[in-house]
């Protein structure tokens, strides 16, 4: 008898569990995905949250910018915002794009936008995918800040060498006087953040020394303040790394009156005197095509107020024993992009106040401009010139605020900074702003209901 070979085969009952936990296998896999699909989405939603969270406090800072921009543009970029509250300026942004189909809106309103304070409110505002508005406001308050508020700033190098000597005074309480009217509150430096933009040799420092980032060349000089300890040159706390400031590149100003030449033309020679200007009168204004030079021992008298725009590429040359003159009636703005050398007597200043004096450098190239100051000359004014490279030599006595793209001082230069200029404004409004107060407001009874100044 041949023995037969039976395949093994499951039963009814086996074959039916594992049926069984196949299916449960599969609901359980079924389940996992499901659970994770879930959770991924959760999470995509939350990141998307989240992007659009983030995306609205960037776009409430764009809209600080905006307004930020207008106030430092006053009557040139207030384009576009409206006014119904009084001291409020208010503009809306519409349709900007988040990605993924998301657009957002801004709102903001600046507050006291004339003073000397403003507070920005900027509010973003986007929907969610569930179809929930939400939004993120920041308030944002500003001080006034001058041009001149620091004393020598320089965007490139600042170079001192020789027997150079800095200190401060402030003419509201008078004339400089080394020892009744000397302080240690100028700061010259570089906002530049390049290694070696600030090389001091041989200098007298009774201030604070700036730069960008980089630490500055300092020999054979001293830095000190009333609070330096006997025996400390260079004090360190005197000395600091985070120096910021934003330039503006002025323009010549649209002139309101007849423009004219000066009398008897733009060449002063001899040993004549040309005044110009009206003693409490009206402000006289002049525009120049043609280079200014004042020589021999000729003076230009300014006797009341007096604006002299030059045009394009038109130089000033004050050489010989010649001067300028500011009276006690009078006061000068200039604007050239042209250079400007003062020799001979200097320019004189009998108010002895340097924000009766303000020079504007107008050229919009770095290093295209050159201001030499030389000789024995005196200078008590204001010097703007962001984009001029500004060199001092001999023992001119200079009395004010330089700002410059670069700055050489050299031989026996004294530089006084005006304090009082700190809280001067070369217009109706600060020059500059600075800001005081970053804060979200997240509380509900914090925020400010911005759409109610919008027409």
């Amino acid at each position: 008898m041949n023995d037969a070979i039976i395949p093994y085969s499951l039963n009814q009952s086996q074959r039916g569990s594992a049926l069984i936990m196949a299916l449960f296998f599969a609901v359980a896999i079924s389940a996992i995905v499901g659970v994770y699909l879930k959770l991924a989405t959760e999470d995509l939603k939350l990141a998307d949250n989240s992007f659009i969270y983030n995306a609205l406090i960037h776009l409430a800072e764009e809209g600080a910018e905006e307004a930020t921009w207008a106030l430092m543009n006053d009557n040139v970029d207030w384009t576009g915002w409206t006014e119904t509250v009084p001291g409020f300026k208010a503009k809306k942004f519409t349709n900007l794009d988040l990605g993924n189909g998301k657009t957002g809106t801004i709102y903001v309103v600046v507050e006291s936008y004339a003073g000397s304070n403003p507070i920005i409110y900027a509010e973003a505002q986007a929907q969610l995918s569930t179809g929930r508005i939400v939004s993120k406001q920041i308030m944002i308050e500003l001080s006034g800040r001058s041009l001149f508020a620091s004393g020598m700033i320089a965007r490139g190098t600042l170079t001192f060498s020789g027997n150079v000597s800095v200190d401060s005074y402030n003419s509201s309480l008078g004339a400089y006087d080394s020892i009744t009217n000397r302080n240690a509150n100028v700061t010259v430096g570089s906002i530049s953040t390049s290694p070696n933009m600030v090389d001091i040799s041989g200098a007298t420092i009774w201030g604070f020394i700036g730069t960008g980032e980089s630490t500055p060349t300092i020999s054979s000089s001293t830095v000190k303040g009333p609070e330096t300890p006997v025996g400390i040159d260079v004090d360190p706390n005197r000395i600091s790394s985070s120096l910021s400031a934003q330039f503006q590149i002025p323009t010549n100003p649209t002139l309101t009156s007849p423009t004219i030449d000066l009398p008897g033309g733009n060449t002063l020679s001899g040993s004549g005197i040309v005044t110009i200007g009206t003693p409490g009168g009206p402000l006289d204004e002049y525009f120049l095509n043609s280079n200014l030079r004042i020589g021999s021992s000729a003076t230009l008298r300014i006797d009341g107020p007096v604006v002299i725009v030059m045009d394009t590429n038109m130089s000033i040359d004050v050489f010989a024993s010649a001067q300028i003159e500011v009276t006690d009636n009078g006061s000068l703005t200039l604007y050239t992009d042209g250079d400007i050398s003062i020799g001979g007597v200097g320019i004189f200043n009998d108010t002895t106040v340097p924000s009766n004096i303000i020079i504007y450098g107008t050229e919009t190239i770095a290093g295209n401009q050159t201001v030499t100051l030389k000789s024995a000359s005196s200078l008590q004014a204001v010097l703007y010139t962001p984009n001029a490279n500004i060199a001092f030599s001999g023992t001119p006595d200079t009395f004010g605020a330089i700002v410059a793209n670069t700055i050489t001082m050299s031989g026996s230069s004294t530089f006084h900074f005006d304090e009082a200029l700190a809280d001067f404004f070369s217009g109706s409004k600060p020059d500059a702003y600075e800001m005081e107060t970053w804060l979200e407001l997240s509380d509900i009874a914090d925020k400010v209901d911005l759409t109610s100044y919008f027409p």
